[in-house]
């Protein structure tokens, strides 16, 4: 367990190369990381999903960048609600990728 609820003033985060990580989940207890601006998620080749939130929940994170996750097969379905402020993603080398949340770009 990071423990990332102490960190309430966390405003960028950037976690690289984290090879076992398998999803991001369990961090619910941490409650809403509200200072957190952008989230850099590099080099995870065991991540393969966003399971109940987690981390993600992040309502002032504007920026979202995941590169070289191989194996991730998808984003939350929820993350509009659980990223409401976010500007930016930034998906690269996320070959698996197979779902994506229609929510995420509204119709044009």
């Amino acid at each position: 367990m990071w423990g990332l609820g102490r960190f309430q003033n966390l405003s960028r985060l950037s976690v690289r190369s984290c090879l076992r990580f398998e999803s991001l989940s369990g961090y619910e207890e941490a409650g809403p990381l509200t200072s957190l601006q952008y989230l850099n998620i590099c080099g995870w080749s065991s991540f393969t999903s966003f399971q109940g939130g987690g981390i993600l929940h992040a309502p002032n994170l504007r920026v979202l960048d995941i590169y070289d996750a191989n194996v991730l097969e998808s984003l939350p379905k929820n993350m509009p609600s659980l990223l409401p402020s976010l500007t930016e993603l930034s998906l690269f080398r996320c070959t698996k990728l197979k779902s994506f949340p229609e929510e995420v770009y509204p119709p044009v």
